[in-house]
């Protein structure tokens, strides 16, 4: 029940979309994050972003920045944080994004917000432990900019899940 007011989304998959605008639409809905130069984008104070995994996943082919998708962190997450300095950001993505072989584009994603003057921390968590129905790694880049008493040092704890017993009988 937090007041916020949703500026802007991008995404390509229709069907998504849909889901999107049911639930609560943005106020522009951008079709593909990648053409969309960093200054059209509205300024908000956070930033929350999770561009494609597939680079980065067991689940795809590994191929990292190679792969066009791999460098839309870059060139489109980073890119907005430069030009428009959000207050803070939230990017999400792979868990193994932390490991080998991609653990040094983590480092250096890590090192050029920290330069562009962001308090920065990276953590892995698994979406379950934090009451989301699927077993999920994920890798969190959490930044507060300095000069807006912004910080990155509090990671969310693990949220204790109620215990619920049934005892049913057919006597």
């Amino acid at each position: 029940h937090m007041p916020f007011q949703h500026v802007f989304g991008s995404e390509q998959d229709k069907n998504a979309r849909k889901t999107i605008e049911a639930n609560g639409p943005p106020g522009i809905l951008y079709q593909d994050a990648s053409v969309r130069n960093g200054f059209e984008a509205p300024l908000v104070d956070l930033y929350v972003a999770g561009p494609p995994c597939q680079p980065f996943s067991p689940a795809g082919k590994g191929d990292g920045v190679l792969d066009r998708r791999g460098g839309l962190m870059r060139e489109v997450c980073i890119q907005y944080i430069r030009k428009r300095q959000p207050r803070a950001f939230v990017l999400e993505n792979a868990a193994a994004l932390m490991w080998k072989p991609h653990k040094d584009i983590l480092s250096g994603w890590v090192q050029t917000l920290e330069g562009l003057g962001y308090s920065v921390s990276g953590t892995g968590m698994n979406t379950e432990d934090h009451v989301v129905p699927r077993r999920r790694g994920r890798c969190y880049i959490v930044g507060g900019r300095s000069d807006a008493g912004a910080s990155a040092d509090a990671a969310p704890t693990p949220v204790v899940p109620a215990v619920v017993a049934s005892d049913s009988s057919n006597g």
